[in-house]
C-alpha cells in the first residue's frame, strides 16, 4: 500500500482547521457486560464537523477539494494558497470556474458539497434511484446541483464519471480503480486517517486489541483504518496484531462474496437496506480492501453470513 502511506500531511492540515476537534472513543459498558469480555470500544463519528455534517466523510472530500482547488490556483499563479486562503475571496476568481462531482448514496455527497461551499467551487452530485429525497434536499441545501440517475449506485458512478470527463470536472471519491495511483482518492483515503490516529490516540493499552470490526460498503474506510493499525502495530514488534472483520448488509455482500471467492465478486442481493451509505453490488474500490489484505498478508478467514 506505498500509495497510501504518506498520510501525515493530510492529518497535519485538517488539525489546522477551524471546525477540527478531535472526536471521542466512546466506553460500551452495558455491551461489556452482557458479552462477558474486558472492553469495547466505538469510534464516534456523529459530531464530525458538526451535527448537520456528522461523518467521517467530512474528512475526506473536503480535504481533496482543498487539494485539487490549491493546485488549480498554483497552476494559474505560481502561488499555492493555503486551506485559510482559500476560504476567503481571494482567490475566488479562479476557484469557483471549477466543479468536483461524485456518485453517492447521501454522506459523500453532502460532504462534498459541504468542502465546494468552504473553499468555493462548483458540486455536482449523482444520486441513484434507491437515494431519499430527504437526503438528496441535504446536499441541494449545501449548494449541490443533484442528478437523479436511473439504476443502482454503480450507474451513477459510470455517469458522473463520464461527465465529468467531458466536462473536465474532478471526480472526487474515494474509490480508485489504479492502485492508488491517482492522487484524489489518495487525498481522500489520507485524510481519513485523522480517525485512524485519533482511535489510536485514545486506546489505554492497544496491545490487548484483539479484534478490529470495520463497515464494508466500497471498504475505503476499511482500507484506511487497517492500514493505520497494521502500520502502527507491525512498528511495535511487541504488539500481536489484532482480528480485522469486516461488516456488510447480507443484501449488499460483495466483499463477502470476493473473500469466499477469491477474486472479485458482485453481490446478488437486493441492495436494500437500511445501511444505504453500504448499498454497493460492486466497486472498484475492492482493490483498496485486497490490496491491503494481500499486503499485510493477514486476515480472517471466517465468514460470518448468518450475522450479516
Amino acid at each position: 500500500m506505498e500509495n497510501l502511506s504518506n498520510w501525515t500531511p493530510a492529518v497535519a492540515e485538517i488539525r489546522t482547521w477551524p471546525e477540527y476537534t478531535p472526536l471521542p472513543l466512546r466506553t460500551l459498558s452495558g455491551l461489556v457486560q452482557k458479552l462477558g469480555i474486558t472492553q469495547l470500544f466505538v469510534k464516534d463519528e456523529s459530531k464530525r464537523f458538526g451535527a448537520d455534517i456528522g461523518s467521517f466523510k467530512a474528512l475526506g472530500a473536503p480535504y481533496a477539494v482543498y487539494k485539487i482547488l490549491a493546485d488549480g490556483v498554483h497552476t494559474k499563479t505560481l502561488v499555492r494558497p493555503s486551506s485559510a486562503e482559500l476560504r476567503t475571496s481571494k482567490y475566488r476568481d479562479i476557484t469557483q470556474r471549477e466543479t468536483v462531482c461524485v456518485a453517492t448514496d447521501s454522506n459523500q455527497g453532502r460532504e462534498l458539497a459541504y468542502g465546494a461551499q468552504v473553499f468555493g467551487c462548483q458540486c455536482v452530485v449523482y444520486i441513484h434511484s434507491h437515494v431519499s429525497e430527504g437526503r438528496a434536499d441535504k446536499m441541494k441545501e449545501l449548494g449541490a446541483v443533484v442528478i437523479r440517475v436511473d439504476g443502482e449506485y454503480e450507474a451513477s458512478v459510470s455517469r458522473a464519471k463520464e461527465d465529468a470527463r467531458m466536462n473536465g470536472w474532478f471526480f472526487v471519491s474515494s474509490t480508485s480503480w489504479s492502485d492508488f495511483h491517482n492522487d484524489i482518492p489518495q487525498h481522500v483515503m489520507n485524510a481519513y486517517m485523522v480517525v485512524v490516529e485519533e482511535a489510536l490516540n485514545a486506546i489505554p493499552v492497544l496491545d490487548r486489541i484483539t479484534h478490529v470490526f470495520v463497515c464494508g460498503g466500497v471498504s475505503s474506510i476499511a482500507a484506511a483504518i487497517f492500514q493505520g493499525f497494521y502500520t502502527r502495530i507491525h512498528d511495535n514488534h511487541a504488539y500481536k496484531m489484532p482480528c480485522f472483520i469486516l461488516v456488510e448488509p447480507s443484501e449488499a455482500d460483495c466483499l463477502l462474496q470476493s473473500a469466499k471467492a477469491g477474486e472479485a465478486r458482485q453481490s446478488e442481493g437486493s441492495l436494500r437496506t437500511l445501511m444505504a451509505g453500504l448499498a454497493c453490488r460492486m466497486e472498484g474500490a475492492l482493490l483498496a480492501y485486497e490490496r491491503l489484505y494481500r499486503g499485510t498478508g493477514y486476515g480472517c478467514g471466517r465468514w460470518y453470513e448468518d450475522i450479516s
